[in-house]
């Protein structure tokens, strides 16, 4: 279908994927490991939970246990929770909510949080299932809701990677410029949940593999545009930008992935094309990155480029 769209139009498309969907698959996938496949539209532990609620003691939380291997990743998850709290002003009731229950269950104490009942419920709902893990996991230890040691296994893998690694990336997806960045991060970050869950480092880095849209030659370019980048690291984009191209694929290529992986490795020519498909000037990759700021086509290039994804 893609062949003869673009035959017809006389154009290659650029594939630009909804991010929050890409993350959403994710999660999907780490879902289905840690409580098994299901062909119900509910989920029994929830609903339990549901209508326990009125009875739980809001005092009697209790927050993920830090350990030696996961205190960078609970600081960093913790640093950047709060920077989404003090910078950005949330649309949504349930986008509060997250933060503010991830950073109750990383440990944070907050003056004012904002409970809510557990509201409606379906498998598809993935805001709600979020929600609905990270409240049932911060009252574990509550008498009015029991819950098998079985279940708790199943929680606490799943919050885990959720607080200490998905969450943050989360709010980043939207933003268009740090989506390159914003992938070759999150394998990372797996590289190093291995050494907390292997499992789901597998499960997650398995999924991220399928959905590298924004680590394709094409449209790595935005990450000149991401103030998640170091200029050195740009300087090093725009030097493989200079190289010849291989044959088109519309996602980056896996065999790239590794924890030493850069984002100009998967640069070439082709990744100039961004530019010239949404019409904004690229003069300013003659110039160092650190004098980009004070560039003219650089700073009209900015306020051009791609907002969301």
């Amino acid at each position: 279908m893609e062949l003869v769209f673009c035959w017809n139009i006389k154009l290659d498309l650029l594939w630009l994927a909804c991010r929050l969907n890409i993350l959403e698959t994710v999660l999907s996938k780490v879902f289905t490991f840690c409580f098994g496949p299901s062909s119900s539209p509910d989920i029994p532990l929830f609903k339990r939970f549901q209508a326990a609620w009125p009875s739980i003691h809001l005092n009697n939380l209790k927050p993920l246990e830090k350990a030696t291997d996961k205190d960078n990743l609970n600081v960093n998850a913790v640093n950047s929770l709060l920077d989404i709290l003090m910078t950005e002003t949330q649309s949504r009731d349930d986008y509060m909510e997250l933060i503010e229950l991830s950073l109750l269950g990383l440990g944070h104490s907050l003056d004012n949080v904002h409970w809510r009942a557990p509201g409606a419920l379906h498998r598809a709902r993935w805001m709600a299932k979020l929600l609905y893990a990270i409240k049932i996991f911060l009252f574990r230890e509550e008498d009015v809701f029991e819950t098998t040691q079985r279940e708790k296994s199943q929680l606490e893998r799943f919050v885990k990677f959720r607080m200490l690694v998905y969450v943050k990336y989360w709010f980043e997806a939207p933003m268009a410029a740090n989506a390159p960045w914003s992938d070759l991060s999150l394998w990372k970050d797996m590289t190093t949940y291995e050494a907390i869950d292997p499992q789901i480092s597998e499960v997650v880095k398995n999924a991220i593999k399928s959905h590298l849209w924004y680590l394709s030659d094409e449209l790595v370019g935005l990450s000149l545009f991401s103030d998640k980048v170091t200029n050195n690291a740009n300087a090093e984009t725009v030097k493989k930008i200079r190289c010849e191209p291989t044959d088109r694929k519309v996602r980056g290529d896996s065999s790239l992935l590794s924890d030493q992986a850069e984002l100009a490795d998967f640069a070439n020519q082709r990744s100039l094309q961004v530019f010239e498909k949404v019409k904004i000037n690229s003069t300013f990759l003659n110039t160092d990155p650190n004098e980009w700021n004070i560039n003219q086509h650089w700073r009209e290039t900015n306020r051009k480029k791609p907002e969301s994804c």
